[in-house]
C-alpha cells in the first residue's frame, strides 16, 4: 500500500514538472515571436565602440554602442553604422547599473532585435531578451546555447508576419 502511494505521488511530480517545463517552453516561444514582431529591425553585426555619458541634467548615465551592421534579418538601415542607447554604464568610478538591460563587448558579434527611439539612436527591443551574442560557433543568450537554426527560423518568423501583415 506505501509502494503504490510513494510510486503515485512520484508519477505526480513528475508529470508536473514535465507540464511546467513544457508551459514554459511555450512562454519562452511566445515571448521570443512577440520581440521579434515588435522589433522594427533585426540585424546582425559587429560591436565597433561602447560609450558611456551623463544625460543633460547630469543625473543618469546612458550608454552608447556603435555598431557596424553585416545583415539585416527584418527591416533596413541604410548607414554603415547604427548607435543603441542603453540606460546604465559606467563613468570613472561611478557605476550605473539597470536590470535587464544587455551587456556588450567591443569586437563581439550579434544579433540584436530593435527599435527606433530617434533620428539618432535605436534602442534594444526586449531588453537583455533581444540580444544574441555569437560565442565559439554557437549563438548564446544570457549563457543559454541556441540552435545553430537560430536565423533561419528568425527568418521564418518575419517572412510569416509579413504575409499575414500584407
Amino acid at each position: 500500500m506505501k509502494k503504490d502511494s510513494f510510486n503515485t505521488c512520484i508519477f505526480l511530480m513528475f508529470s508536473m514538472t514535465i507540464l511546467f517545463l513544457f508551459s514554459t517552453l511555450q512562454a519562452q516561444e511566445r515571448i521570443f515571436e512577440r520581440i521579434i514582431k515588435d522589433s522594427q529591425f533585426i540585424i546582425l553585426g559587429n560591436v565597433k565602440s561602447i560609450n558611456s555619458n551623463w544625460d543633460d541634467g547630469k543625473r543618469n548615465i546612458w550608454t552608447y554602442i556603435t555598431f557596424e551592421p553585416k545583415q539585416f534579418l527584418k527591416g533596413n538601415i541604410n548607414s554603415k553604422e547604427i548607435v543603441i542607447k542603453i540606460p546604465g554604464g559606467k563613468i570613472g568610478n561611478i557605476e550605473e547599473i539597470v536590470s535587464g538591460t544587455p551587456k556588450y563587448k567591443v569586437g563581439e558579434f550579434t544579433i540584436t532585435f530593435l527599435g527606433k527611439e530617434n533620428e539618432k539612436y535605436y534602442y534594444v527591443n526586449g531588453w537583455d531578451e533581444g540580444k544574441y551574442t555569437y560565442k565559439e560557433g554557437k549563438w548564446v543568450k544570457k549563457e543559454v546555447i541556441y540552435s545553430d537554426q537560430l536565423i533561419p527560423t528568425i527568418k521564418s518568423i518575419v517572412e510569416q508576419q509579413f504575409k499575414t501583415n500584407n
